[in-house]
């Protein structure tokens, strides 16, 4: 049995580092959710979700079907994700930034494998977005489009893609409006 400590044997993807470790939950993990059409991943924090997500993307990538990734997060983990693709991959990313004109802008000469967003771009790019067709939506701490009134919920359901990652570190209560997205 491999403990939490000792990396697990994965298979080579392209997009993914060769030296990047993987516990064999994580090892797992990517195998359950690369067969799913969508999933939400709710480990505790620390335990390589977004690792996770990335690796089912360079699955798809490899197989021929995805092209471009999406992620959806608070405003605070953009630089986080930014970290994560340096350190275990060689997708290309751009983080959008900047004023209305300038995110509009970024979006039209958007060319790389995975935008970051964070939730509150969601509202005013979300047409374009569409537009650019996402094959993969990765939303991290997903817990923040729970409401179903909410204009974040809302704008997160009307973003379309082939495949959602939702992923969470937060702990869901007892109220099944909590799952609804």
């Amino acid at each position: 049995m491999t403990t939490l400590a000792e990396p697990a044997v994965r298979k080579s993807l392209t997009k993914i580092r060769e030296e990047t470790d993987y516990y064999a939950h994580q090892v797992e993990g990517v195998r359950t959710l690369s067969k799913m059409k969508s999933a939400l991943l709710a480990d505790e924090m620390g335990l390589g979700k977004s690792l996770q997500a990335l690796s089912v993307a360079a699955i798809d990538f490899d197989a021929g079907t995805a092209k471009r990734v999406v992620i959806v997060c608070p405003a605070t983990l953009k630089g986080n994700w930014a970290e994560e693709l340096d350190k275990f991959t060689h997708f290309s990313y751009d983080v959008l930034e900047g004023t209305p004109d300038q995110r509009a802008s970024q979006l039209a000469e958007f060319d790389a494998d995975i935008l970051i967003v964070n939730y509150e771009q969601l509202k005013p790019h979300v047409a374009t977005l569409n537009k650019m067709k996402f094959d993969i939506a990765i939303l991290d701490e997903a817990h923040y489009v729970k409401n179903p009134t909410a204009a974040r919920t809302k704008a997160a359901h009307a973003l379309r893609a082939k495949r959602y990652l939702l992923l969470t570190g937060s702990p869901l209560l007892n109220q099944v409006n909590d799952l609804w997205s």
